[in-house]
């Protein structure tokens, strides 16, 4: 039987309304994504191209009771190449004033060998634990896209639909 404030809850765990507040003004403290500033794109030939784009930060204040984010990025992701190719995505986090650290180290999201078209939307889902010094000083994630082609005809790119980050 799970106590109050620990996760997950089970059939016939109580849920306790501390806990039910807690999930309702998270949606308060979320920050909504749909800007292109981490989108990649590679055209007419082979070699890479890379976006990177800093969140908005979550000050201490709003992560109160959190012990994790919720990062959930929807992306369309497409490839087109004769020989080998690939998309990749990275999420990086820092407590505020910190240096940015891997949560999701770089992670192939759509890869073609051999040759072929590859054009798919991707949810990333990604639970974040919240460190100590995330929880004290405020919590700051970065995401980058790489796309990488390997034919003089390659394309490809990483174009972000809507990322979403919620403490919980």
């Amino acid at each position: 039987m799970a106590v109050e404030g620990e996760f997950p809850k089970v059939d016939g765990d109580v849920l306790y309304a501390s806990e039910a507040n807690m999930i309702y003004h998270s949606r308060e403290n979320l920050i909504q994504y749909t800007g292109s500033g981490f989108n990649s794109s590679q055209t007419g030939g082979a070699g890479t191209d890379t976006g990177s784009h800093e969140l908005t930060a979550l000050t201490a204040t709003k992560i109160v009771g959190a012990d994790y984010l919720r990062i959930t990025i929807f992306v369309e992701s497409w490839l087109v190449d004769n020989s080998n190719a690939n998309n990749t995505l990275k999420i990086e986090t820092k407590d505020v004033g910190g240096s940015y650290s891997d949560s999701l180290p770089s992670t192939n999201i759509t890869t073609i060998h051999n040759g072929g078209i590859n054009r798919a939307t991707k949810t990333i889902d990604w639970l974040h634990t919240l460190t100590n010094d995330e929880k004290t000083n405020g919590v700051q994630v970065q995401i980058t896209s790489t796309t990488t082609t390997t034919d003089a005809g390659g394309v490809g790119s990483v174009t972000n639909i809507n990322t979403v980050v919620i403490p919980i």
